[in-house]
């Protein structure tokens, strides 16, 4: 750079042998004279992170979990509903159903700093309902049940309250 403040960036973490060269004119003579300083200029933090259930239903906690290969003096999770989160292991409960950018931002003992974001699914819980038929029924009688939903369901299990269970699989 021929700048006097000049500005750089490097793409590695490194030591830098840094060399500044000036000259000057000095009643009609030009002088010059350098220096060298060496520079440390540590590696960005490794951060990733992973979370559980995936996917999670609405409602459950969906703990994520920090992870770095340096030491690592600061987080901030941004759970991209309006919440934050400053530990390693963070946890969170979504209120609505959808897919969430998540971003951990990572700092290290250095002063230097990395992001990572994610995806995160959120499904929405099944409506279910069901109906008694006959309603009281009497001991000994045959109580039919008719399960609903709006939702795609998979499996049907039942507990009857007696120890008795059926289970339906689609």
């Amino acid at each position: 750079s021929g700048l006097q403040h000049p500005a750089h960036a490097y793409n590695s973490g490194g030591i830098y042998d840094v060399k500044m060269i000036v000259w000057s004119d000095s009643g009609g003579m030009i002088c010059s004279d350098s220096i060298i300083k060496s520079i440390v200029v540590p590696d960005r933090p490794t951060v990733y992170f992973s979370w559980t259930p995936e996917p999670t239903c609405l409602g459950d906690v969906t703990t994520f979990f920090g992870t770095s290969g340096n030491h690592i003096t600061s987080r901030y999770w941004v759970f991209d509903d309006g919440n934050f989160g400053t530990e390693q292991n963070s946890e969170h409960t979504y209120i609505a159903p959808g897919i969430y950018n998540v971003m951990l931002l990572a700092t290290d003992q250095n002063g230097c700093w990395d992001t990572i974001s994610h995806d995160v699914t959120v499904s929405d819980i099944p409506d279910v309902s069901f109906t008694v038929d006959p309603n009281p029924t009497c001991a000994g009688e045959q109580t039919s049940f008719q399960g609903s939903s709006t939702s795609n369901i998979g499996t049907w299990l039942w507990d009857f309250g007696d120890g008795g269970t059926s289970i339906d699989q689609n």
